[in-house]
């Protein structure tokens, strides 16, 4: 029997549904049965009288699973699908030597997706339904939520939310926000607590002993996700008020060249270097429309030929160019991270030290949606 999370998910026929569950609470499982019912019609876990025992629609569907590499769909997908489609009622589908698809006997079938993937190949995809195993990028999953706008389907996440925090604004805030096209569910690691319902089934799948031997093995912070599905980016977060979408996400549009350009960077010895483009409006609006960081990148002659690329393209007119202020501190050789890009002929200056903390909430206040 599914457990009350997995069971809140199936009563909900919203178009955008999502599990943000702790490890272990049975996100995956519930996700593929979810991807199998849809492909047979219906839910065998329920009566067949219940409202939601019929999935939306009649066989045979197209449907695409997305998980984050091919190595972890051999590791994830495959085993639960293995696991859960009812015998003899569909076949793999290979390729390159792995499971790449399920094609049901009714005709209804289901084929594997990676992040790895370019975006452009999800571009009029046209499924029945997305089911997106672990976070997507959103370069993933907008141009997956253009399709179903126009073409119509239904998606599903089933995550521990450990990045892309977008996630949580773009689905959760809005099921508060009371918007009916999103609904979402977290778990807890205790859902998943094995049960003994009054009618003798079993609920569940996990001791109290194993939960507790796992609980041993992290710290606070990892708690919070691990164990109780909270997401990882709302600890120590910044900038509250900023979201991945409208207002403060824009479709690209043409910016004035006469517009100048401010450039930012952060310059680190040990992690891919950072840089930033930003464009000011007469009102004083900064729009931000470039950015790179590339951990591909290994020396100076290939961070600038990428700068001049980026800012060629952009029509840049930088009028201004800072870097961290921690970029002023002189290496054995006498030479600062602003002395080596001067001698590239990227001349910056450092970034203000000083009240760090009002610029913070300037920045801030930024974000905030009447400022727009």
């Amino acid at each position: 029997s599914p457990n009350k999370p997995q069971l809140e998910m199936s009563m909900s026929d919203a178009t955008y549904r999502c599990l943000f569950g702790a490890n272990k609470v049975g996100k995956s499982t519930w996700g593929i049965i979810e991807d199998i019912a849809y492909c047979i019609g219906f839910r065998p876990y329920l009566p067949s009288t219940h409202r939601r025992y019929k999935t939306p629609y009649e066989p045979p569907v197209k449907g695409m699973c997305f998980a984050e590499t091919w190595d972890k769909a051999d590791e994830v997908l495959t085993p639960h699908f293995k696991k859960w489609i009812p015998a003899g009622l569909a076949k793999e589908r290979r390729g390159h030597g792995r499971t790449v698809g399920w094609d049901f006997t009714n005709g209804s079938e289901i084929r594997y997706a990676t992040y790895e993937m370019s975006p452009d190949r999800m571009e009029g995809a046209d499924k029945h339904f997305y089911h997106f195993d672990e976070p997507p990028p959103y370069s993933m999953w907008a141009p997956v939520t253009r399709g179903v706008v126009v073409q119509g389907g239904k998606v599903w996440l089933t995550l521990t939310l450990l990045s892309e925090g977008w996630i949580w604004d773009e689905i959760y805030e809005r099921c508060e926000a009371g918007d009916p096209d999103y609904y979402a569910v977290t778990g807890d690691i205790r859902d998943n607590l094995e049960r003994t319902n009054a009618d003798g089934s079993i609920t569940g799948a996990l001791s109290e002993d194993a939960i507790r031997r796992f609980e041993k093995t992290l710290d606070d912070v990892q708690k919070e996700v691990r164990l109780h599905g909270r997401p990882q980016h709302l600890q120590g977060r910044i900038f509250k008020h900023f979201k991945v979408r409208e207002p403060w996400v824009i479709e690209p549009w043409e910016i004035p060249e006469d517009w100048p350009t401010i450039r930012a960077i952060d310059p680190h010895l040990a992690k891919p270097i950072a840089v930033l483009w930003a464009r000011v409006a007469p009102s004083g609006r900064i729009i931000v429309t470039d950015e790179l960081f590339d951990p591909e990148i290994s020396n100076m002659d290939e961070l600038t030929k990428r700068i001049e690329e980026i800012e060629k393209k952009g029509k840049h007119n930088v009028k201004m160019s800072v870097m961290d202020s921690s970029a002023n501190q002189k290496d054995v050789n006498g030479k600062s991270m602003i002395d080596i890009f001067s001698d590239y002929g990227i001349h910056c200056r450092p970034a203000p030290k000083a009240d760090k903390r009002a610029r913070l909430y300037d920045t801030a206040e930024r974000f905030k949606v009447d400022v727009f």
